[in-house]
This record gives C-alpha cells, sequence and structure tokens, in this order.
C-alpha cells in the first residue's frame, strides 16, 4: 500500500499517525505481518511505526533514511548531520514546512509520542535493511548505517533511490535469504 501522504512535510505525528491508521485499515481486511518501507524523512515516520506495531512489522526497509544517525543522537532533532552539503537547506525547509503546516508542532519540546516512538527499541523479530548511496548529498552513508542492521550500499542519487534497478536487487537479495 502506499503511505497515503500527498505531501510529507508538517508535524511528524500527525503524518505518522495517518499513516498508521491507514495501515491499521488495511490489516483489519488482511491481517498479518507488515513490510514498512520508507525514503528519506518517510523512513523515519516509519521508523516510529515499526517500534508501535511490534513484531508485526517483520521488516523495516530504509532508502536513503537518516536513522542511524538519529539512533545516536543523544536527542531527536538535536544538531545537524555533518557532513551533507544539502542537508542544512533540506532540514531548514522540513522547519518552514512544519510551522507554515502544523504551527502547534514544536516538536520534540511538544511532549508528542513521535520522539519516543522513533527512540524505542524495535522488536526483535523487526529485520531492519537500510540502503545508502556514497553520492547521496543530503544524506550521507554514514547517517543510514544500522548499528544491527543490513545495511547495503548502491550507486546513485538521494531522490533517485526510490526509482533505482540496484535497490530492488539488493532487496531481492536480502529477501532470498529468508
Amino acid at each position: 500500500m502506499r503511505s497515503t501522504l500527498a505531501l510529507n512535510a508538517g508535524c511528524p505525528e500527525r503524518l505518522s499517525r495517518q499513516v498508521q491508521t491507514e495501515l491499521d485499515r488495511r490489516r483489519q481486511r488482511r491481517p498479518g505481518n507488515v513490510v514498512l518501507i520508507g525514503h528519506s524523512r518517510g523512513g523515519i515516520l516509519a521508523r516510529a511505526i515499526a517500534a508501535r506495531i511490534g513484531s508485526d512489522a517483520s521488516h523495516l526497509i530504509l532508502l536513503g533514511s537518516p536513522i542511524g544517525a538519529i539512533a545516536r543522537m543523544e536527542h531527536f532533532g538535536r544538531g545537524r548531520i555533518p557532513d551533507a552539503p544539502a542537508a542544512s537547506s533540506v532540514g531548514d525547509a522540513s522547519n518552514r514546512a512544519r510551522r507554515f503546516l502544523d504551527p502547534d508542532c514544536n516538536v520534540p519540546e511538544c511532549g508528542c509520542p513521535f520522539p519516543a516512538d522513533l527512540q524505542r527499541p524495535l522488536s526483535a523479530q523487526t529485520k531492519v535493511v537500510s540502503i545508502f548511496s556514497n553520492e547521496d548529498p543530503i544524506v550521507p552513508a554514514w547517517a543510514c548505517q544500522i548499528p544491527g542492521g543490513h545495511n547495503l550500499e548502491v550507486t546513485g542519487t538521494h531522490s533517485g533511490l526510490a526509482f533505482n534497478n540496484a535497490v530492488y536487487k539488493a532487496l531481492a537479495g536480502v529477501f532470498a535469504k529468508i
């Protein structure tokens, strides 16, 4: 299923709940484990959802998502990702969009569940695959690497990861081993 997000901008709690509501609705019709796939900021949302649904998330697939950097931060939202030429501009644009779309959201200070969900351990049954590119000018490779996860490097651009044949070949290799 698609995420249902027309625009992945604004309050991360609102966005992740919107996706999870649709996921829950579909899971009522077709129960079972799910594979969550998120690209860039979508991977951050998917990570929070995976923590919420526990062992029902069989896999968390991240494409160019800075979850590795977030996992290393003491507090969600503190600081910037170094060594990423475009990350500062993208982060600034994201914050402006959040203030415009959700003026009452001041994550993480707002006290919403999202930062805690993002830091909550995943189920031991959830397999994590992070795919990244050293050519990515927005999210550096080190920021995507997940301790204990299956980290795969491909070539390509940040936005191109969602359409990159090498990504799908790498995923096929991962799922073939299951």
